[in-house]
C-alpha cells in the first residue's frame, strides 16, 4: 500500500509505559486473560480478579482520541460504558486509552462492572500519531485479549481526510489528523507484532463510511463497521449491544457489527422529530454500515470497470449525471452534513442509469452490465446497512465529490495546470501526504475533470450561483430538454 510513514517520536512515554506493562504481562502468571485491579505501576504482575473471561469472548479496546472538541462526546461514551457494565458479571473485556484536551496526559484503564480501573498513566501524547494507536493496541492484544477482538476508534471523523484530530500540539504545526492509510498500517503492525488478530474495527467518527475509507482500511481488520453521516452526541449506544453480547457470548464478528447496526438506528430512530420536518437535526439521519473488507478489491474493480465504460459516454450523459448526483445526496444541506456534501457512490450509479432511461438517452449494454456487476459485489461487501427515513438515498458508502455549490467551477483548472487542481475547495483530494491507495488504482479523479471541463464548456455561471444545469434549475428549462 502507499501510505505515509508511521511516526514513532510523540509518543515515547507513553511506549515506555506500554513496554513495562507488556514485559510485565508477558512473564507474569496467569496475567492473559485477567482483570486489572486498580493502581498498578509498569513492571507490576497482572492478576485476575474476576472469572468471567471464561464466559465473555470478546475483548473491546477503545482508543478515544478526544484531544479535541470531541471530549464531550468521548466522556458520553464512557458513562455508558459504565452504566452498561454495572451489574453485569459477564460482559466483554473493555479497555480504554482516553487522551483529553482539557487537561495533560493520557490514561489507560478497565471498565470493570461500571466502574473504572486504572492500569496506567502517561504525560501528554500525540494521539493523532499512529504509533500511539499502534502501541495501545499492541497491549491491548498481547495482554487483554480474549477469543475475539473488536477496536473501537472514537474521534472526531474527517471522511477520506482521517480520523483522530489532536489540538494539542506546537504552534508552528497547521494540525495534526492521522491519515486512514497511517491507521491501516498502526493496526496491522500491532497485529503483526503480537501474531493475533483483529475481528472487528469500528470507526466512530463522523462520515467515515467512504469508498476511499474502506479501500485503506482492507488489511486493518476483515470487518469495518462506521457511518456515512454525522455521529450524534451520543455516539453508538453500547448499552444494548453490550447486553446482547451477554446474551450471547459466542457471537461472531458478523453478528457483532449486524447488532451495533441495527442497535445503532433504533436508538436514534425512536429519537427523531416524530413527523415533524421544522425539528430536524443530526439524529433524524443517523446510518450505519458493515463491511466485509475482503471484498474491498473486488469493489474497487468493479468501480474502475463502470469508470472505464462511462468515461466514452461523456458526451451524452454529462447532464444526465447531476440530476443522479443530487439524487444520491445525503443530507442534503450543510447543516446536517456540516463539511462536504455526501454523495452516495452506489446511489450515484444506479440513478444515471435509471435518469438516462428516463430521459430517453440511449445507452449501451456494457454500461447495464458494469453497474449490474458493482451490484453483485456490493450484496457481497455489505454485512449490514441501517439508516433513518430521511436518508433516503443511502445505500451504505459514500465517494468524494467537490462541495457542490463549487461543483461546476473548474475556470483555471485543468490536469495539465500549473497548479494543483482544487474543483473549488482549499482541500486537495489527491493530497501526496494523504496518499490514498484509492485515487493511484482508480481513474475516478480523472473522470472528475473530463465531466466537469465538458460541464463547464457548456454552461456559465455567475457569482455563488451554479451555472443552470436542464431538469433541475426552473421548470421551462425542464420541459424543454423533455423532462417529464
Amino acid at each position: 500500500m502507499s501510505r505515509s510513514k508511521v511516526l514513532a517520536s510523540s509518543s515515547r512515554t507513553l511506549q515506555l509505559i506500554i513496554g513495562g506493562l507488556l514485559a510485565a504481562s508477558l512473564v507474569g502468571s496467569g496475567c492473559d486473560a485477567g482483570y486489572l485491579e486498580g493502581g498498578q505501576t509498569a513492571g507490576e504482575n497482572i492478576r485476575t480478579t474476576q472469572a468471567s473471561d471464561a464466559v465473555a469472548s470478546w475483548s473491546l479496546l477503545y482508543y478515544l482520541a478526544a484531544d479535541n472538541g470531541e471530549e464531550p462526546y468521548a466522556d458520553v461514551t464512557l458513562d455508558r460504558l459504565k452504566a452498561a457494565t454495572a451489574g453485569l458479571s459477564d460482559h466483554p473485556r473493555i479497555l480504554v486509552m482516553f487522551d483529553r484536551l482539557s487537561v495533560p496526559g493520557t490514561e489507560i484503564f478497565e471498565v470493570v462492572g461500571g466502574a473504572v480501573v486504572p492500569v496506567s498513566s502517561a504525560a501528554e501524547q500525540e494521539t493523532s500519531d499512529p504509533k500511539a494507536l499502534q502501541d495501545f493496541v499492541t497491549l491491548g492484544l498481547a495482554s487483554y485479549a480474549l477469543d475475539k477482538v473488536a477496536v473501537i476508534f472514537k474521534s472526531e471523523g474527517l471522511e477520506w481526510r482521517g480520523i483522530g484530530r489532536d489540538n494539542t500540539h506546537e504552534p508552528e504545526v497547521d494540525d495534526m489528523l492521522m491519515s486512514t492509510g497511517d491507521a491501516a498500517t498502526a493496526l496491522v503492525a500491532a497485529q503483526n507484532a503480537v501474531g493475533k488478530n483483529i475481528d472487528l474495527l469500528v470507526l466512530e467518527g463522523s462520515q467515515m463510511a467512504f469508498a476511499e475509507v474502506l479501500y485503506e482500511m482492507r488489511s486493518a481488520a476483515p470487518i469495518l463497521v462506521t457511518t456515512q453521516m454525522r455521529l450524534y452526541d451520543d455516539g453508538i449506544p453500547w448499552k444494548p449491544i453490550l447486553g446482547a453480547m451477554v446474551a450471547a457470548p459466542g457471537m461472531d464478528g458478523r453478528a457483532l457489527a449486524s447488532t451495533i447496526v441495527a442497535e445503532h438506528v433504533a436508538f436514534y430512530d425512536e429519537q427523531g422529530n416524530k413527523g415533524n420536518p421544522s425539528s430536524d437535526d443530526f439524529v433524524n439521519f443517523a446510518s450505519m454500515v458493515a463491511y466485509d473488507t475482503a471484498h474491498a478489491g473486488a469493489m474497487k474493480s468493479a468501480f474502475a470497470a463502470w469508470l472505464a465504460v462511462i468515461r466514452p459516454l461523456l458526451a451524452d450523459l454529462w447532464n444526465i449525471m447531476p440530476h443522479a448526483r443530487d439524487r444520491a445526496e445525503l443530507g442534503g444541506q450543510v447543516a446536517i452534513t456540516n463539511a462536504d456534501f455526501q454523495t452516495d457512490l452506489y446511489r450515484f450509479m444506479t440513478e444515471t442509469v435509471r435518469l438516462a432511461d428516463e430521459f430517453e438517452v440511449a445507452i449501451p449494454q456494457p454500461l447495464r452490465d458494469a453497474t449490474d456487476a458493482f451490484a453483485a459485489m456490493y450484496s457481497d461487501l455489505l454485512i449490514a446497512e441501517a439508516h433513518t427515513a430521511k436518508l433516503q438515498s443511502a445505500t451504505g458508502m459514500g465517494i468524494w465529490f467537490p462541495p457542490s455549490w463549487t461543483a461546476w467551477n473548474v475556470d483555471d483548472y485543468s490536469l495539465t495546470s500549473p497548479n494543483p487542481p482544487k474543483f473549488g475547495t482549499t482541500i486537495h483530494y489527491d493530497d501526496p501526504v494523504l496518499a490514498l491507495d484509492w485515487v493511484s488504482e482508480t481513474q475516478w479523479v480523472d473522470f472528475l475533470f473530463e465531466w466537469f471541463d465538458r460541464a463547464a464548456d457548456s454552461q456559465s455561471g455567475s457569482g455563488d450561483e451554479e451555472p443552470p444545469k436542464p431538469g433541475k434549475k426552473d421548470e421551462d428549462s425542464k420541459a424543454a430538454n423533455g423532462a417529464p
